[in-house]
């Protein structure tokens, strides 16, 4: 995981650096956006379809249900989590090249935080949300590399999203593989994509393997 990546996203969570909208955590679309949209204008229309239909390949409803089988925090155990939460935000802005996943924080912490995070997901409050899943992906936790991620593809921002699945990815994630694989094919990256998609079949993903036969069949017909 490059920590300059972390340092890019911290300032993001800063007023100066991101729009805030209607209470929701609005960063600037990016440009990787716009060539998405020129690659699936470029594309068939019967490709367009398929890949509108899989734009957000986990449904925000996932998100909002997410505190489901969460054991409930006490009011000392929330404090503590949001003291940790602040302190790792701070140390990320000054120091994006400090690795906090060998932190003595990180112990026992890094599931914490993604739970809290998704409790407040659930109570629809994203903004607060991501700063969690941020912390816990600088952590070491793959699923808040991976939730943070998935968050900034549904707010427009597709090269973080990308860095943060590959390194949920990397992490042994296969959903992330998955999803990585699939913001690579709209960008026609077929190579890269197939790559990604073979990296979560052999993980046994079924949509990964759906995907990594689908692109695979399409391109060998366009040889």
């Amino acid at each position: 995981m490059k920590a300059i990546w972390f340092g890019v996203i911290a300032l993001m969570l800063t007023t100066s650096a991101c729009e805030k909208r209607k209470g929701t955590l609005m960063p600037p679309r990016d440009a990787a956006h716009k060539a998405d949209s020129k690659a699936q204008a470029a594309a068939p229309t019967g490709e367009r379809k398929h890949l509108s239909a899989k734009a957000l390949p986990e449904g925000l409803m996932d998100e909002e249900n997410s505190e489901q089988n969460l054991v409930p925090l006490s009011d000392g155990e929330a404090k503590d989590l949001q003291k940790v939460k602040q302190e790792a935000l701070e140390r990320i802005k000054k120091s994006p090249e400090d690795r906090l996943a060998g932190h003595t924080a990180a112990k026992g912490k890094a599931a914490a935080l993604y739970q809290q995070g998704r409790r407040f997901a659930s109570k629809g409050n994203f903004e607060e949300a991501q700063e969690y899943y941020l912390v816990a992906c600088q952590f070491g936790h793959s699923e808040g590399c991976h939730k943070f991620g998935w968050h900034e593809e549904r707010m427009g921002n597709l090269s973080n999203a990308r860095q943060f699945y590959k390194t949920a990815c990397e992490g042994g994630l296969s959903k992330s593989c998955n999803n990585l694989g699939f913001q690579l094919e709209k960008l026609q990256h077929w190579d890269e994509a197939l790559d990604f998609y073979a990296r979560a079949c052999l993980e046994k993903h079924e949509t990964g393997c759906d995907n990594l036969k689908r692109l695979r069949d399409q391109r060998l017909k366009l040889r």
